[in-house]
Order: C-alpha cells, then sequence, then structure tokens
C-alpha cells in the first residue's frame, strides 16, 4: 500500500492576532488538506492527516505519531501545508522529521510555497513544494516518487537539483470540474466538535465548513490569489447539496460555514441550491463572505429566509481615493445602501475593513472610523494591511512606507508588518483600538452586542469576548 501523511501545523492565537484578539477567533477545520487526502483515498493511497492544533500535538509527538505510520523499508512521504505565518512552525517541524528519519520525503504545500516558491524551498529540508491547487499535483508527485520517475514530468511542483539549484516546472492548469473532486475526506476527522466558529459568527454547533468555489475575479491589489487564481469556479447546486446531505445524515449539523470567497456571487445557483435543499427537508443557519455589488434587497431577503444568519462584506476603507488605489471596485453609496438592506429585513451585517493602506493617512483612517460609526452595520473585523508574497501589493510596498517583507511570523494581518509613509506602528494599533471602541459604543450597537450575552450559549460568549477586550488595554 502507497501511504502519505499531511501535516496541518499549528499557528496559535498568539502568533495569528498578537493579542488577546485571538480569544474571539474560531478553528476551521483545513479544508484542503481534506480534500488532497480524499484525492489520494480515491487513488488507493493510506493517507493520515494530522491537524496539530486540533489534536492538541507538540512537536514532538507529532513527529512521533507521524513516523510510526511507516515501516523503516517504505518510502516514507510526508507533505505539511502551510499559510505563511505558520512557515516557520512548518520549518521546525520538518527539520525536526529530518533529524528522525532523514531519508524521509518532504513535500510543502499552501500558499506560502505557491506565492513565495523560491524563499520557502531555499530551506534544504524541504525538497519539493507544490504550487496551486493540490490534488492532481500530489497525487502525480507521489506516483513519481514511487516510481523513480523525473519530476521534471510533474507539472506543478518545484524542487532543488543535487546542486541546490530550485527547478519549477510547468504551471498546472486549474481544475475546471469541480465536481470531479471527492469530498473533502470526513471520515479522517477524529473530533469534528473541535472546529468552532467565530463567537459572533451567530452558528450554532454542531458547525461544518464547505468551499462551493474556487477562485476570486476581483482585483484587489492586497489579496494573494496564487493558489485558486482568479479565475472563478463553481461546483454546481446538485453537488453542493450531495455533499450537504452527506454530511447532515453523518453529523447531524445545525450550521455551516461557507468558505467561498465570494459564496453570493452567481445568485441561480445559490436560488437552486436552497430550492434542493427543501426537498431534502435540511435547513440549518449559515454565514458567508458577499462582496458589495452582488447583492440586491431581494437577494439578501431570500438569502435570509433560507438560514443566512449572518452574512461579511469587505469594505477595506472609508475613504473612496484608497478604494480605487487598492482597486477594489465598489462605491461607499452602494455600501451603505447594501448595509441599510440588511438592516431593515434583520440580517445581520459585518464589514470587513483594513487599515495602513499605501497611501493611508491619519484623515484616511479617520474617514473609514466615520464611515463604519455611521453605517448600519452589525459588527465590524479591523485588521492591518500585510502585503502578502503573490498579492501586487507585496512587490511595491516598499515605495509606500517600510516593509518587514521577509519576516514571516509577522504576517497576521493583526501585526504591522507593512507602515505607510507618515504612519508608525504605535499609530496603526492606537487607531485600531479607537475603531473598535468608537464603533461598539454607538448606542444602538452597544445594546444588541449586550443582548447576545443573553442567547443560548451566553455565557461562553461573554467570557471569550470578555478575554478578546483585553486588548483594548494592551500596549
Amino acid at each position: 500500500m502507497k501511504k502519505y501523511v499531511m501535516i496541518y501545523p499549528t499557528v496559535t492565537s498568539e502568533q495569528s492576532f498578537g493579542s488577546k484578539l485571538g480569544e474571539a477567533s474560531g478553528k476551521y477545520l483545513p479544508l484542503g488538506v481534506y480534500y488532497i487526502a480524499s484525492y489520494m483515498m480515491s487513488k488507493n493511497y493510506s493517507i493520515k492527516v494530522l491537524d496539530q492544533e486540533a489534536m492538541n500535538f507538540d512537536e514532538t509527538a507529532l513527529c512521533i505519531e507521524v513516523l510510526k505510520f511507516f515501516a523503516p523499508d517504505e518510502l516514507c512521504c510526508i507533505g505539511i501545508s502551510a499559510t505563511t505565518i505558520a512557515f516557520y512552525s512548518a520549518l521546525s517541524i520538518a527539520g525536526k522529521l529530518k533529524k528522525l528519519r532523514p531519508d524521509c520525503v518532504l513535500i510543502l504545500g499552501g500558499v506560502h510555497v505557491s506565492s513565495n516558491t523560491a524563499d520557502a524551498l531555499s530551506f534544504s529540508v524541504f525538497d519539493y513544494g507544490v504550487i496551486g491547487e493540490g490534488e492532481i499535483t500530489t497525487y502525480e508527485l507521489l506516483e513519481c516518487l514511487y516510481q523513480n520517475g523525473n519530476p521534471q514530468d510533474v507539472e506543478g511542483i518545484a524542487y532543488r537539483t543535487a546542486s541546490g539549484e530550485i527547478i519549477k516546472t510547468k504551471p498546472r492548469p486549474l481544475i475546471k470540474d469541480l465536481d470531479s473532486l471527492p469530498f473533502p475526506a470526513y471520515n479522517l476527522v477524529e473530533d469534528l466538535s473541535v472546529y468552532k466558529p467565530r463567537i459572533f459568527e451567530h452558528l450554532e454547533p454542531p458547525l461544518i465548513t464547505i468551499i462551493s468555489s474556487r477562485g476570486c475575479p476581483s482585483q484587489c491589489t492586497f489579496c494573494d490569489c496564487s493558489v485558486f487564481g482568479r479565475t472563478y469556479r463553481q461546483r454546481s447546486a446538485e453537488n453542493v447539496v450531495e455533499e450537504l446531505k452527506y454530511l447532515y445524515d453523518r453529523y447531524h449539523f445545525k450550521s455551516v460555514h461557507f468558505f467561498d470567497d465570494t459564496f453570493s456571487l452567481d445568485k441561480e445557483r445559490i436560488y437552486r441550491i436552497f430550492e434542493l435543499l427543501e426537498k431534502e427537508n435540511i435547513r440549518f443557519k449559515w454565514f458567508c463572505l458577499s462582496r458589495i455589488n452582488n447583492v440586491d434587497y431581494e437577494y439578501l431577503k431570500f438569502i435570509k429566509e433560507h438560514g443566512c444568519c449572518s452574512i461579511a462584506f469587505g469594505v477595506e476603507s472609508g475613504d473612496p481615493e484608497i478604494l480605487k488605489k487598492i482597486k477594489k471596485g465598489i462605491s461607499l453609496e452602494k455600501a451603505e445602501d447594501v448595509f441599510r438592506n440588511c438592516r431593515k429585513i434583520g440580517l445581520p451585517s459585518e464589514g470587513l475593513f483594513i487599515i495602513g493602506h499605501p497611501g493611508d493617512t491619519i484623515e484616511s483612517i479617520n474617514r473609514t472610523i466615520r464611515f463604519a460609526c455611521r453605517s448600519k452595520l452589525d459588527q465590524v473585523m479591523i485588521t492591518l494591511n500585510t502585503p502578502f508574497p503573490g498579492s501586487p501589493q507585496y512587490a511595491e510596498a516598499e515605495k509606500y512606507g517600510s516593509f518587514a517583507k521577509t519576516d514571516w511570523s509577522r504576517f497576521s494581518e493583526h501585526r504591522p508588518v507593512f507602515v505607510p509613509i507618515g504612519l508608525t506602528e504605535q499609530i496603526l494599533m492606537r487607531k485600531r483600538k479607537e475603531f473598535t471602541i468608537r464603533f461598539y459604543l454607538q448606542p444602538y450597537r452597544a445594546k444588541k452586542f449586550i443582548m447576545t450575552f443573553f442567547r443560548p450559549g451566553g455565557w461562553e460568549m461573554f467570557k471569550k469576548t470578555f478575554k478578546a477586550a483585553l486588548f483594548i488595554f494592551e500596549r
């Protein structure tokens, strides 16, 4: 039996948020890893997935668990999936595995190696990198390794030659027919209950996460689309409902977090999904991300009536000139109209804002704060601009300010890695706290915020909120 182990390294709340804000964060099933697992299983591989944080393993225990899956005389192939902020954790795990079993083959996948291949593979503990979507590429690379083939023939990978040169093979085309992929390998998930939503997504456990499309056609300069690309591809309504029915029968879930970048993009598909779910008598609460330009009053009313209990919109800035600079492609007038409609039909809305864009000033940040406070939004998520490798901003950020562009431990969106000209790290952190306080102290929001603690599970929500709110007092 051919074998493969995949690791999803721990990224702690402190690493991600750099503050107590992490107490409000959720924990979600790493769908990408489980998609690769199911594809490999369909090709008769024996697969093990280790989500380090979910399993509460330290590095030593994790490495022992990995290596006992392989006999001493077997080919030992191990994949590690890493975002940019998780890269150093992946590097540390890889180093320990190489010490314990020098002959193991380590394959790095995920966002960081896809967007920053040369840097990622400059560390000799990694033998190969999988660039972009991982299902077919991982399978073909493993087949190559098992058959002693030539890696140059595998599309979508990078590897190091004996002389140390890093070779990138021909890019692999994006997967056009997403329905052809098997569902994620949920049967390998040891305990689904460890995955929980952010505290203000209004979702009840049991929670499942699902992705029904890949790729984002928007041109925002701060986004890295190096894995799924900018070509929008979607699963059919029938395929999505088939997966939801399977999960409903297996887990009797109450809530769904749709992880798509733009779940609401194709209205007809959404209408069809919920028409089919009604026929199956499957109902649940759900949360999704949407673009301002993709919704109107009737569409919002429809999704509210069909279980949507919270919806988030990327706004990013309340300054029209900054919106143009980052190529957001929305108007503030349209955004205000959407938020009014959400309030009118009773659908809680969340605005996603970023401060510290190239060209941002204290004045433009203040305009953003004033816009959010006067809007009909119910809540906000405020992050710091982080020009990730692979994004258009990454290549030119140093023209607009100071940029710690190789300290991957800081690439969290919650600690300043990029500081625009005329601002400082201290100003950015102070304005984020000011934004939070001014927004939530608006009388309507403060009252609604407090009332959420009287719902089922309110006490646990209160404790987490209290801990998260302590970031206001951090220096």
